[in-house]
């Protein structure tokens, strides 16, 4: 709250925060992979120890009295955002992690009725986007076909025809996603 430039302004302040944390984390050079957006982030320790990673978390604590940083370990997965990143099958073949879409157990899936007096555009931008948001977030084509018909039969659910639903998904499909 307050001025409309206080997220931002929040954003650099927590990254100047953590730039300093890792330059002046003694086993900086452990950490390969690092992601942050907001005030969530996860990163990837390289042959360390769990005392280690805690260490990182004590002085991270000691950098700013306002900022206070909490952590979970996990030797195989971690939800990051709206992303579940795991070392599946692709992993143990070429050491590249797997991704898929994550939900929480409290999502309950409250699309916007299609009986809504909102122009057509918008439901089809609904389809359109969170199709997209799976596409970009799950790597095996078999989860996104499931993701794809999850996410169909909750739209059918709160009213949307069938036929507009496959159009659009079609219309998605039909892009090719360009790895980077």
């Amino acid at each position: 709250m307050g001025n409309s430039l206080s997220p931002e302004i929040t954003d650099l302040r927590v990254y100047e925060v953590l730039n300093s944390i890792l330059r002046t984390f003694q086993h900086k050079q452990k950490i390969s992979s690092l992601y942050r957006f907001r005030d969530d982030g996860f990163f990837i320790y390289n042959e360390g120890t769990d005392d280690e990673i805690s260490q990182f978390f004590e002085h991270a604590n000691r950098q700013h009295a306002l900022l206070k940083f909490t952590h979970e370990k996990s030797q195989t997965k971690m939800q990051f955002l709206d992303v579940l990143v795991f070392k599946g099958l692709r992993f143990r073949e070429t050491g590249i992690l797997d991704l898929t879409t994550f939900r929480k157990k409290t999502e309950n899936y409250q699309y916007l009725e299609r009986s809504s007096c909102h122009p057509s555009s918008t439901f089809r931008g609904i389809i359109k986007g969170e199709m997209l948001r799976f596409k970009r977030c799950t790597n095996d084509p078999v989860d996104l076909q499931t993701q794809y018909a999850l996410f169909s039969e909750r739209l059918i659910k709160r009213g949307y025809p069938k036929n507009e639903i496959k159009t659009v998904m079609q219309e998605v499909t039909a892009k090719q996603r360009i790895a980077h």
